[in-house]
């Protein structure tokens, strides 16, 4: 799974780097969320989708989906990454579909 962190979760080698994906995947899981969370930066009007992305790199990130509905959405469905650029401060990748 990709996040951010110190070592690697398999060798505990801190050896790292960052590395540019293509922002093309497909929906491995998702849910739909019908309470929203207390952190306005990450609550969007509730109902919304979240997912667990596998992209073309072997990565597997959990975001929101947007733009879909659960009727457009099943594991495989080819997704691509979105900008939120919600403050100057905070961009986050979401996925829509292709």
């Amino acid at each position: 799974m990709f996040f951010p962190r110190p070592c690697c979760p398999k060798c505990a080698s801190e050896e790292l780097e960052w590395v540019e994906s293509s922002g093309d995947g497909e929906v491995f899981s998702y849910s739909t969320v019908r309470r929203s969370v207390k952190f306005p930066e990450f609550s969007d009007d509730v109902p919304y989708l979240v997912g667990h992305i596998d992209l073309e790199e072997g990565i597997r990130m959990f975001s929101m989906i947007v733009e879909a509905t659960e009727a457009d959405i099943q594991m495989g469905t080819p997704v691509e990454v979105v900008f939120d650029h919600v403050t100057d401060e905070i961009t986050l990748p979401k996925f829509s579909l292709k």
